[in-house]
């Protein structure tokens, strides 16, 4: 009895010493996930500040259009916001949309009307209203009492 005891008892001590050992290798490995991790975000914000940032800022000084200010203050907005935290979930909305009408939903999103979002993108604004209809149907917001703006601002 003495015996069966004492050869479980090192099984027992061998299954221990297994599992420090992985939780070791765990642990390695999520110091270096997490390396990866921070590595890849200071990549991402150099490259949009060196490369994307002076650029836009060129352009929003060389444009006396107002619709062309508006349109590249969003997308300066919408860098902003990738590079602001690389933990948040991606908007869920976003994947039920086409482009343009990503585009009409970050614009009504930010308050702009359809007036305004049809200047802007530099179509018409019954083209914007049909956007806005097919946004509100992707999004299940059909003849439903809700604001599109504040839904999509609930989205994200």
């Amino acid at each position: 009895m003495e015996q069966r005891v004492l050869n479980r008892t090192a099984d027992l001590d061998k299954q221990t010493q297994r599992l420090k050992e992985t939780n070791v290798a765990l642990e390695i490995l999520l110091k270096k996930r997490a390396e990866d991790k921070k590595n890849l975000e200071k990549a991402i914000m150099l490259k949009v500040e060196k490369l994307i940032s002076p650029n836009l800022e060129k352009l929003k000084m060389r444009q006396s259009e107002t619709s062309t200010k508006a349109l590249l203050e969003i997308i300066e907005h919408n860098l902003a916001d990738i590079t602001s935290s690389f933990s948040r979930q991606p908007r869920n909305y976003l994947a039920a949309l086409t482009p343009t009408q990503i585009q009409v939903a970050e614009l009504i999103k930010h308050g702009h009307t359809t007036k305004e979002i049809a200047d802007i993108l530099s179509l018409s604004p019954s083209t914007i209203s049909c956007h806005r209809q097919e946004i509100r149907k992707r999004l299940s917001l059909s003849n439903k009492k809700i604001s599109l703006q504040a839904a999509l601002i609930a989205s994200t």
